[in-house]
């Protein structure tokens, strides 16, 4: 299962494949097209959202190589033979969206369910009626049940909405997610879908 955007901007492994092809495109191996395309996603993530979510850090650690790096399928790459980083990053922000307690339950606002079913319906037909979970992005770094390692301070501010259902398509029952990112005021800000 992996994470896509609906509409332009592309994200997670919508943007990391995008990125990966235009690299061995342009002659790079495959090994090194691959770390290439993540130092870019996390890269341009960082620029949009000033960090890195759990869709992008999901994308990052789950696409892997299977096969030769050194192969390169399109031989027009002229670099040296050792290829060194393309891009120059200062430290990334990461983000947790785990709920900070077990059992805690954060309740939706009635107007931002509204927004949120009305976007759903539109690229996800099949999600009416899908289970609901809503948290607040970590914001503990250390102490007494904070045991998410890649917690930040003050980021308390996103929500964060998975929306999962599964849907029986061709006789076939498919597991669907949506993962919608929104701003303290409800707006929002980054939707993405499984694919």
């Amino acid at each position: 299962m992996s994470y896509g955007s609906i509409s332009p901007p592309l994200i997670a492994a919508d943007l990391l494949g995008f990125l990966f092809w235009n690299y061995v495109c342009e002659g790079l191996p495959a090994g090194e097209a691959l770390k290439q395309a993540k130092i870019s996603l996390a890269y341009e993530m960082n620029q949009r959202q000033g960090y890195l979510d759990g869709e992008d850090q999901k994308t990052l650690i789950s696409f892997v190589l299977f096969g030769d790096p050194l192969d390169k399928p399109f031989n027009s790459w002229t670099g040296p033979k050792s290829i060194e980083r393309l891009i120059v990053m200062d430290e990334i922000e990461t983000i947790c969206d785990k709920t900070l307690e077990k059992n805690e339950v954060h309740p939706i606002p009635e107007e931002v369910m509204v927004n949120i079913k009305q976007v759903v319906e539109k690229y996800l037909p099949g999600m009416a009626n899908p289970d609901v979970m809503y948290c607040h992005e970590c914001n503990k770094t250390g102490g007494e049940g904070a045991n998410c390692p890649t917690s930040q301070e003050g980021n308390s501010h996103r929500r964060l909405v998975t929306l999962s259902k599964t849907i029986n398509k061709l006789n076939n029952n498919h597991p669907s997610y949506a993962r919608l990112t929104m701003n303290a005021e409800g707006k929002l800000i980054k939707l993405a879908v499984s694919r």
